[in-house]
């Protein structure tokens, strides 16, 4: 008997103690989520590390780990937003996200200033630019103020602007003194812009710079500007009138090409030139008088201008330039002043509405097609001489008869000059440019009739001749010796007297 209960306690044992690694597997495989969920202390993760290799191990349960591991991430994911997060779940985290993403999200702090320096205001926005520049914009009004002190910058176009953003909530801009110029593009295509006001002092409005804004309807041009580049008012449709100051050298070209509202315009004695297609299809403008400053009217000028009902063209002018005023289907009233010396190529073309026209006797060439189809013209005063020449400039004028055609009767005009030799002290030279009378260097027998007008054909490069005076310009640092320039000479003549033509003529001049 003992025998056997002896037997039964050692099989009872040995039962016992297979059944242990079972259960210690079972154990481990529950305390695993609790290792990896973080909420435990330092110590146990600590455990958890010489814990993981164990998970790896094959066994009968391995089927069900995954299983587990799956689980306790989601725990892990789930616990973490509900509990604050233990120092080895900040080194997982920094790891999983680091800190180099925070200065991507500080760049566009950092480029704004060297943008635009753009801010926010209680009511709109404002920025600086340029060297000494700063703009305001106030979305309540509509109003963009520009202040501070020297050029604004010129733009490749309207979208480079520090106020592209508003552009089609402008209203009115204000340029305050001490802006000496608008830049390129500053102002294009601002489609409610209706006012500007320009600061005295300004000397410059740049190409483009208020183009395509077409509901422009005034702005002052204020005197000292100088320079109104190319395009700068093109497609201003909305401006009826425009005054131009006398401080400008030129009307460059396109400035106010398309400007279909344009009415009146008034420009002071000054500019020396109006550029090519500077009005071109201003087809509301009624009436154009050009100041005797200019004497060269451009390309296509005022072609197009289908209102256009008079004009008058001063004797300073020397050529009225091809397609001029081409296709004014409504211009009736033409003066030419005496002066001018070339009407070219189709410079009034298609001027259906034109009955009559004087031709003065300084001009001396009319060139092919330039009053073609001008069908209405009836009344032709001009030179025999210059009438035979121009055979080819008055295609299509079916209403202009011979009994039309009233030719000048003029006078001759002599005119005998010979040139003389002029000194200039070389210590006087060498210090600065010296200015010599047309009378030191030319003597009139016979003056002729009519302004003298001088060209300068050949001769040193550093003695100039001023082209109405005849004054003689011996430029700085010219050498010692003699110089021969060769110049030509013409008498305008007036409405009773021809031209005396060109007359040749040569001089010296000595330095020493």
């Amino acid at each position: 008997m003992k025998f056997k209960r002896i037997s039964a306690v050692i099989l009872s044992m040995a039962i016992t103690a297979s059944m242990i690694p079972a259960f210690v597997s079972a154990d481990e495989s529950e305390n695993v989520p609790e290792t990896t969920t973080g909420t435990v202390e330092s110590a146990q993760s600590k455990e958890k590390e010489t814990e993981k290799p164990a998970d790896k191990k094959p066994s009968a349960s391995s089927e069900t780990v995954p299983e587990e591991t799956k689980e306790s991430k989601q725990a892990e994911t789930s616990e973490s937003k509900e509990t604050e997060p233990s120092e080895s779940e900040k080194s997982e985290t920094s790891e999983t996200k680091p800190e180099k993403t925070v200065p991507s999200e500080a760049k566009p702090e950092e480029t704004v200033p060297s943008q635009t320096a753009k801010r926010k205001s209680v009511s709109g926005y404002s920025g600086s630019f340029g060297k000494s520049l700063g703009w305001s914009f106030e979305d309540s009004t509509g109003v963009l103020t520009v202040s501070g002190t020297g050029a604004m910058p010129s733009y490749d176009n309207q979208y480079n602007t520090p106020w592209k953003d508003y552009r089609d909530s402008i209203t009115e801009v204000v340029i305050e003194s001490g802006v000496t110029s608008v830049g390129s593009f500053a102002f294009n295509a601002c489609s409610n812009l209706k006012t500007v006001t320009l600061p005295d002092g300004l000397k410059m409005i740049g190409n483009y710079a208020f183009a395509n804004s077409r509901n422009l309807e005034s702005i002052n041009i204020p005197e000292g500007v100088t320079t109104i580049e190319f395009s700068a008012f093109e497609y201003c449709t909305g401006l009826k009138s425009i005054s131009l100051p006398g401080s400008l050298t030129e009307i460059d070209s396109f400035v106010f090409m398309y400007c279909s509202g344009l009415e009146t315009v008034t420009i002071a004695k000054g500019p020396k030139a109006i550029g090519w297609s500077s009005f071109t299809s201003c087809t509301s403008l009624k009436s154009i008088t050009i100041p005797d400053s200019v004497t060269s009217i451009g390309w296509a000028a005022f072609s197009q201008c289908t209102s256009l009902k008079e004009v008058i063209i001063p004797g300073s002018v020397q050529e009225i330039n091809v397609q001029a005023f081409s296709e004014c289907t409504n211009l009736t009233d033409v003066t030419i002043g005496h002066g001018v010396n070339t009407i070219d190529v189709e410079a009034f073309q298609n001027c259906t509405s034109l009955v009559s026209i004087k031709i003065p006797a300084s001009v001396e060439k009319i060139k092919n097609n330039a009053f073609e189809n001008c069908s209405s013209l009836k009344d032709l005063t001009i030179s025999k001489d210059l009438y035979k020449k121009s055979g080819g400039a008055f295609p299509g004028c079916d209403a202009l008869k011979e009994s039309g055609i009233r030719y000048l009767i003029l006078a001759s005009n002599p005119m005998t000059l010979k040139g003389k030799t002029a000194k200039v002290k070389y210590k006087k030279v060498k210090k600065k440019n010296q200015v010599l009378s047309v009378a030191k260097v030319i003597k009139f027998t016979k003056k002729g009739t009519g302004t003298l007008t001088y060209k300068k054909t050949s001769g040193n490069s550093k003695i100039l001749v001023n082209s109405r005076t005849g004054a003689v310009t011996v430029k700085k640092k010219l050498k010692k010796g003699t110089y021969r320039v060769y110049i030509k000479v013409m008498a305008q003549g007036s409405e009773t007297v021809k031209s005396s033509g060109w007359k040749k003529v040569s001089f010296k001049i000595k330095v020493k």
